[in-house]
């Protein structure tokens, strides 16, 4: 007969090591999550920015697009510590980059992390307000 008195405690010690890493783990699983998130409506935000942009006249392209992109990443629900989107006004289409600081809170050994998109639409030149 084997005597199982060498062993025991040893579950309760694993797993006092073993709870950090799998902490430490979800935590990065989340902040990815979040992270591929914030990506995805970042690029919708320009893309729905460069698009409203480009349906107006040339002298209400940089408001519209800047507004409409704002408020796409608003309506979305993105989390963002810092935003900012600029729009360039080229001569047959306009561009909009869309920046956002993502906001890491409760995810403390991963910082935060800045996203950026940019979108290109043509200029509609046969509408606009």
């Amino acid at each position: 007969m084997s005597d199982c008195s060498q062993d025991r405690g040893n579950a309760a010690a694993e797993l006092v090591l073993l709870t950090p890493a799998l902490v430490i783990c979800a935590v990065f699983v989340f902040w990815c999550g979040r992270l591929g998130q914030a990506r995805t409506q970042v690029d919708l935000a320009a893309e729905s920015g460069a698009r409203a942009a480009s349906m107006v006249r040339r002298t209400r392209m940089t408001g519209v697009g800047r507004s409409t992109a704002l408020a796409s990443l608003d309506r979305n629900g993105v989390i963002c510590g810092s935003v900012s989107a600029a729009v360039d006004v080229l001569e047959d289409r306009v561009r909009v980059t869309v920046r956002c600081a993502t906001d890491t809170d409760g995810l403390m050994p991963f910082g935060s992390k800045v996203v950026s998109a940019a979108a290109v639409a043509p200029i509609d030149r046969y509408r606009g307000e």
